[in-house]
């Protein structure tokens, strides 16, 4: 779970890569990136536990002086268990924005879990002011402070309520979400 890079740099601070234990307890110590990037770091967020048979995501921090602007970013996953200790490589491809599709983000939910969504950039080239929405999971939120003008989405949102202030719209004919 990779965001997307937007002009060399990261749309977000957060990488979420899946692991699944088949034979052992492990634990995740540490990771070294294959290759020394100036432009990106990664870094452990906190250290994880597999069971057998379990999956979890190792969450990674994103940090960035320069862009970057490479295809992929490799790492080594240092795990240890009972039996002994054990790298891992792992290639990340790294996804350069190009509009205008939604723009892949990334944050830590409750600062430790990775997750994802997306925002839309408002239209390229209008003659009109447009207001920025981004979509959560299956709905798409408003801020009215920023609202200037009518909002005008189309067919594709049906409004259905308010939370917290914010004017929300579902999905109705979007797919792929």
């Amino acid at each position: 779970m990779l965001c997307d890079f937007v002009d060399g740099f990261a749309f977000g601070s957060a990488l979420g890569v899946g692991l699944q234990s088949s034979t052992d307890w492990w634990r995740v110590t540490h990771i070294t990136q294959k290759s020394a990037l100036e432009a990106v770091r990664l870094g452990l967020k906190h250290t994880i536990r597999l069971a057998k048979g379990q999956t979890r995501l190792l969450p990674l921090e994103i940090s960035q002086i320069t862009p970057f602007f490479g295809d992929e970013i490799a790492v080594d996953v240092h795990l240890e268990s009972a039996q002994g200790a054990q790298i891992l490589p792992i290639t990340l491809p790294v996804k350069h924005w190009e509009g205008p599709r939604a723009i892949r983000a990334s944050f830590f939910f409750a600062n430790s879990i990775p997750s994802i969504f997306c925002a839309i950039p408002p239209p390229v080239n209008t003659d009109t002011p447009s207001i920025p929405v981004v979509a959560l999971r299956n709905y798409l939120y408003v801020v009215p402070s920023i609202m200037l003008m009518p909002l005008q989405m189309g067919q594709e949102l049906t409004s259905s309520s308010s939370t917290f202030g914010c004017k929300r719209f579902q999905r109705t004919a979007m797919v792929g979400w």
